[in-house]
């Protein structure tokens, strides 16, 4: 059974075929300027998001929540490295 187990994690099965390889991957999103100017002014004020706060912030700047979200996440550890 555990060399069954190895072997699956070793052999990755036959090559996938398409244009994505990797899935579950997103590209890298380039917030335009007045997306960030809206992301930076609210940072000012506000460090940390509710549910509602985020949702409102992400429908408007037209991003999804998980951007706005992941966007905090990396503005606050830079906000603590300064």
């Amino acid at each position: 059974p555990l060399e069954l187990h190895l072997r699956g994690k070793l052999d990755p099965g036959p090559p996938e075929t398409g244009s994505k390889a990797k899935k579950g991957r997103r590209s890298r999103t380039v917030f335009t300027e007045l997306q960030l100017m809206g992301l930076e002014k609210r940072f000012e004020k506000q460090k940390y998001l509710s549910t509602p706060d985020r949702i409102d912030l992400a429908e408007s700047l037209w991003l999804s929540q998980l951007q706005v979200k992941t966007w905090y996440q990396n503005r606050r550890m830079k906000w603590k490295k300064i």
